[in-house]
């Protein structure tokens, strides 16, 4: 029957940093990810989320589409904010546009171009795509049903709203001034991914481009030394997606290599200093202090151990017990054997010397042949304790 293979640790350690550069690759794929399309919103951008589609569309329908972050000379065009990332100067110009007769829709509920209160879109409407209908005298009847998803809403300032959330509304019409601002819940039913659906283009039409020939003013993101932005907010977040998968890596990896399986094992470290300096300064220390008990008791526990390796004994054996077998077992004095192999006490140096030269017959003595005993121990020769 053959054993089961057992992994090796050191194969298991090798693994992890295999295991943690593959996780760095897939981050920084999934972070980077494909060519991008555009930046969400932007005129020109042919993803899911830009607003390449409802460009085109417009231009299909005959109507002019501009593309600049300032306001219009005149008052009877239209402006589009999918966006609002203006600096606070910029959005002063476009209020001033707008309280002198012009027309501003507005897609962004946290835009500070106007000071509604918004209200969070329910908890099953940020999950899936909602259809709602218009509700109002404000867009035409070919307007039946609007089809996107994160319908937030404006609790309305006035009579004129549309797509009714409860106690709010998704679009709300906003006087100000000699103009008017027209509000909306967010841009999705405008993006590339939305505007086919349900009458969303004409949705689009009717609040942007109503009539053949008019013109669009579409606001973009600014320029970024324009852009009321910090640097934090400049970076993409594409990077910050592969910060985090590199600092998941890094943890993983550290949690592998500090993982224990049980209780610390306790481990002697070999001494650093060579064995012949360490005995000596061992001796010269002992010496200082007059600890002659203390050196003795080194010798005989030194002693002990070969005594019992030479007969085959347990290690833990009693010193009482190794004195009596090897008594049993070779011919030796035991009044020496006992100086050599028991803690008795030692009154000054020359018992002390007396116990290392005991100590030195006794090895010399267990080299040599050793004679059965009477006591039913076992016959044999005892192996060099060296």
């Amino acid at each position: 029957m053959t054993a089961p293979a057992t992994s090796s640790p050191t194969v298991g350690r090798r693994t992890v940093p295999v295991v943690v550069a593959a996780l760095v690759l897939l981050g920084v794929v999934l972070a980077l990810g494909p060519t991008r399309t555009g930046l969400p919103l932007a005129p020109d951008a042919a993803g899911d989320d830009g607003l390449l589609g409802l460009v085109r569309t417009l231009e299909d329908l005959e109507v002019e589409v501009e593309v600049t972050t300032r306001p219009p000379e005149s008052v009877s065009t239209r402006a589009f904010v999918p966006l609002d990332v203006l600096p606070e100067r910029r959005r002063d110009e476009w209020r001033t546009w707008v309280a002198s007769g012009g027309t501003l829709v507005v897609a962004d509920p946290s835009s500070r171009l106007h000071d509604e209160q918004v209200v969070a879109p329910p908890f099953g409407e940020l999950m899936a795509a909602v259809e709602h209908p218009p509700g109002c005298d404000l867009l035409p009847a070919e307007i039946t049903r609007i089809l996107h998803d994160r319908w937030t809403g404006y609790l309305p300032p006035t009579d004129v709203s549309c797509f009714d959330l409860d106690d709010a509304a998704w679009l709300v019409e906003v006087p100000r001034g000699d103009g008017r601002m027209i509000l909306l819940g967010s841009a999705a039913p405008f993006t590339n991914r939305w505007l086919a659906e349900a009458d969303n283009a004409v949705l689009a039409a009717t609040l942007l481009g109503p009539e053949v020939g008019d013109t669009l003013t579409f606001v973009p993101r600014p320029s970024p030394e324009e852009a009321d932005v910090t640097l934090v907010e400049l970076v993409p977040d594409g990077v910050w997606r592969l910060l985090g998968l590199v600092t998941l890596a890094v943890v993983l990896a550290v949690v592998a290599r500090a993982r224990r399986l049980g209780q610390p094992v306790e481990e002697r470290l070999p001494p650093v200093v060579p064995s012949a300096e360490l005995a000596s300064s061992i001796a010269d220390l002992t010496r200082r202090a007059g600890d002659r008990q203390g050196a003795a008791a080194r010798l005989r526990a030194r002693a002990r151990h070969d005594v019992a390796h030479a007969l085959g004994l347990p290690r833990g054996t009693p010193p009482q017990e190794v004195l009596r077998r090897l008594v049993a077992t070779a011919p030796l004095d035991e009044t020496m054997a006992r100086r050599a192999l028991l803690d008795d006490p030692v009154g000054d140096d020359d018992e002390l010397i007396e116990v290392a030269r005991s100590i030195t017959t006794l090895h010399d003595r267990l080299e040599g042949p050793v004679l059965p005993a009477d006591d039913g121990v076992p016959p044999g020769t005892p192996t060099s304790p060296r």
